[in-house]
């Protein structure tokens, strides 16, 4: 049995808590409701003591009546993300943790639930899911290194166009991959990234059997997890190295027609 004291301590931790505390009796009424539930799902505690649990919506009506019955089986749940409502009728995302309420002598009296609201949460992964899977589409090669040279990210497409599969890449650092030509210029390219914030300029990459393969690059300064990195964004230029090198062959052969014609 618990002490007078050990109730208010009880009860300000409830008042005082970060997180919605919701109790109901065995039969789904209302009997705590803490200002956090107050703040979370906008009823007030006058307005919803002693009334069924507001917060389902209609349709997750058949989900809560199932998890009800295993909490009420002595099957406690944590972390669970359920979607549920406020009183203006607006939907959120929450995660809760339930379990069965026992008086002193150990009977069931009702069930506890405490719960995050976690709404910005759940749209800031969809919207980082979203926003890779875009940049994973994307016909560029997109990817983020250090001042040293060490990838911390790469798209789909960078991943294709070297052959080499993502944990490979990242484990590279771009001295591994730019030929010497292009290598002996890093440096210098760092430099002017430091300076101006960006840089175009086009390079040569090995893939993983060795062949090499021309890029047009711009790059510039951001900063990642707090860190000033390189975002890159390159296009692979095969196809414009041969229209060109065609070009000058057949400019050379065209020179070489005009030497040979009598004048």
């Amino acid at each position: 049995m618990f002490k007078k004291t050990d109730l208010t301590i009880i009860n300000a931790l409830i008042e005082n808590s970060p997180m919605a505390i919701i109790m109901l009796d065995m039969n789904g009424r209302v009997i705590e409701w803490n200002p956090a539930a107050e703040r979370i799902f906008g009823w007030a505690k006058k307005e919803i003591m002693g009334k069924p649990n507001p917060i389902v919506p209609e349709d997750k009506q058949d989900e809560y009546a199932a998890l009800r019955h295993q909490v009420e089986e002595g099957k406690p749940y944590s972390g669970r993300n359920l979607l549920r409502k406020r009183k203006d009728g607006t939907l959120i995302y929450i995660n809760i943790s339930s379990a069965l309420l026992y008086d002193e002598k150990g009977s069931k009296i009702g069930l506890v639930g405490i719960a995050e609201d976690i709404t910005e949460r759940i749209k800031s992964d969809e919207n980082r899911r979203i926003f890779t899977e875009l940049i994973d589409a994307s016909p560029a090669s997109i990817t983020v290194h250090d001042f040293e040279g060490n990838f911390l990210y790469a798209n789909q497409k960078t991943l294709d166009l070297h052959g080499f599969t993502k944990e490979e890449l990242l484990s590279k650092n771009l001295h591994e991959i730019d030929v010497p030509a292009s290598k002996e210029l890093i440096a210098q390219r760092m430099n002017e990234l430091r300076e101006k914030g960006e840089a175009f300029f086009e390079v040569a990459h090995y893939r993983k059997d060795s062949t090499t393969f021309p890029l047009r690059v711009y790059a510039k300064t951001a900063l990642w997890n707090d860190c000033k990195v390189i975002l890159s964004v390159a296009s692979d230029i095969t196809e414009l190295k041969m229209a060109e090198n065609k070009l000058t062959e057949s400019q050379k052969f065209m020179e070489m027609i005009i030497e040979a014609a009598p004048t």
